[in-house]
């Protein structure tokens, strides 16, 4: 079964990413190099997001589940109806609002990351972009700059309001 899933999933990264995709996991590691800059040295394992977990990311202290979108039109799709209901530990919402302007190419972040992680993690750095479906060999496809991306952060609670499926019955 898992060699069934490894064929799946390299079938998978044939198909360069998206824009939509792109832009997403630039947010993602967005996210990922300001932990790894701020000196959280288990960025790359408490980063859960290409393992299709609820929150993108899993700290024993916060989730945080990161939105991604443009600044002219902040819009953000929440893929289920329970990702932004509170728990323990607290969770935090992080919107990294961009445009597509001079700046940083996908490829040259994640060349940034490589360079700011632990050697023990670079392996597994490497699985999980495997698993968001980055290839290097499709580098030269992502080459769309992004400029500086807008961080907003916004630690949801109970008195946040926010639709989740503990709402729906009251």
């Amino acid at each position: 079964e898992l060699i069934i899933e490894r064929w799946i999933q390299i079938w998978r990264n044939q198909e360069p990413l998206g824009p939509e995709q792109q832009m997403g996991l630039f947010g993602e590691l967005s996210v990922l190099e300001r932990l790894l800059v701020a000196g959280n040295g288990n960025a790359v394992e408490n980063w859960t997001g290409p393992e299709r977990a609820i929150h993108d990311f899993e700290c024993d202290s916060r989730h945080i589940e990161v939105k991604t979108t443009g600044t002219s039109e902040p819009v953000l799709e929440i893929s289920s109806l329970n990702q932004l209901r509170p728990c323990e530990p607290p969770l935090y919402l992080v919107m990294v609002q961009m445009e597509i302007e001079l700046g940083e190419t996908l490829p040259r972040l994640i060349a940034n990351i490589r360079d700011l992680i632990n050697p023990n993690s670079q392996e597994l750095f490497e699985t999980k972009l495997e698993l968001a479906r980055y290839n290097d060999d499709h580098a030269i496809r992502y080459q769309t700059e992004y400029g500086t991306p807008i961080f907003s952060v916004v630690q949801i609670n109970s008195t946040i309001d926010v639709l989740h499926e503990d709402r729906l019955d009251h």
